[in-house]
């Protein structure tokens, strides 16, 4: 029971930690700052989307810039099913920034 709460506590603080790698105070800043403020808020709905394994997975390699081992000892899973995961949340993320085509 104690390592489900270490593991609960470590995963929520890697989550916090890539959102506070997205949302740098100088982006606000430079010019286009609004648009900047939209881009991240989309981000921060897409990766909110994602199932939380797979949110994990991109957050530690993506954001956090673990290596495919480094990051699977921390979820602690196989590097492949690490590999997996990330593919598939890169899939998921770019599927929800395609534009929407209109039906007729």
């Amino acid at each position: 029971m104690r390592n489900v709460f270490y593991e609960t506590r470590r995963r929520g603080a890697s989550e916090r930690r890539v959102l506070e790698a997205v949302r740098p105070e100088e982006e606000e800043r430079a010019e286009g700052g609004q648009h900047a403020r939209l881009e991240v808020a989309g981000l921060d709905h897409a990766l909110a989307g994602l199932p939380a394994e797979q949110r994990e997975a991109l957050v530690l390699i993506g954001a956090l810039g673990f290596s495919y081992e480094e990051a699977a000892g921390i979820a602690g899973v196989a590097v492949g099913t690490l590999k997996a995961r990330v593919s598939r949340a890169r899939v998921r993320l770019a599927a929800s920034f395609a534009p929407q085509e209109k039906e007729d």
